[in-house]
């Protein structure tokens, strides 16, 4: 099954709202990605986390990507003119 990477970023305005997002995340799936930082918004300062995770692609997604690859598993002969075969 083919998985796809997905990325997000967690923010709150205390780290405590940072906790909650990344908990619900984590939750979901995602890891964590780096570490922690904390960037200016106007005149106050905003709690950041990275993480990534992986999504699956669906059923449908699959037989997609399966018949877009896929390649015949056999090759009908072409019609070889018996000439030049003899001995």
């Amino acid at each position: 099954m083919a998985t796809r990477m997905r990325y997000t970023t967690a923010a709150g305005l205390s780290t405590e709202a940072l906790d909650k997002e990344v908990e619900n995340l984590l939750q979901e799936g995602f890891r964590l990605f780096g570490n922690p930082y904390a960037a200016t918004r106007g005149e106050g300062v905003i709690f950041c986390q990275a993480l990534v995770g992986e999504d699956s692609e669906t059923m449908a997604e699959q037989i997609e990507h399966a018949q877009a690859t896929e390649r015949p598993t056999s090759v009908l002969p072409m019609e070889i003119p018996a000439t030049g075969l003899e001995r």
